[in-house]
């Protein structure tokens, strides 16, 4: 039974370290997103701007 509990132990150990490893993972494409989404943002305005000044 002693095992069981150490193997039932890891098993849970092992499922919360892949979850904070996917919410790490998922974070990281939402940062890149938003960091792509304002470049974009700050390239259209720049756009807009040389148009205004021209």
């Amino acid at each position: 039974s002693e095992a069981k509990k150490r193997k039932a132990e890891m098993k849970e150990a092992r499922r919360k370290r892949n979850i904070e490893r996917i919410e790490r993972k998922m974070a990281a494409v939402a940062r890149d997103r938003a960091w792509a989404e304002r470049l974009a943002e700050l390239q259209k305005r720049e756009s807009e701007m040389k148009e205004a000044a021209a």
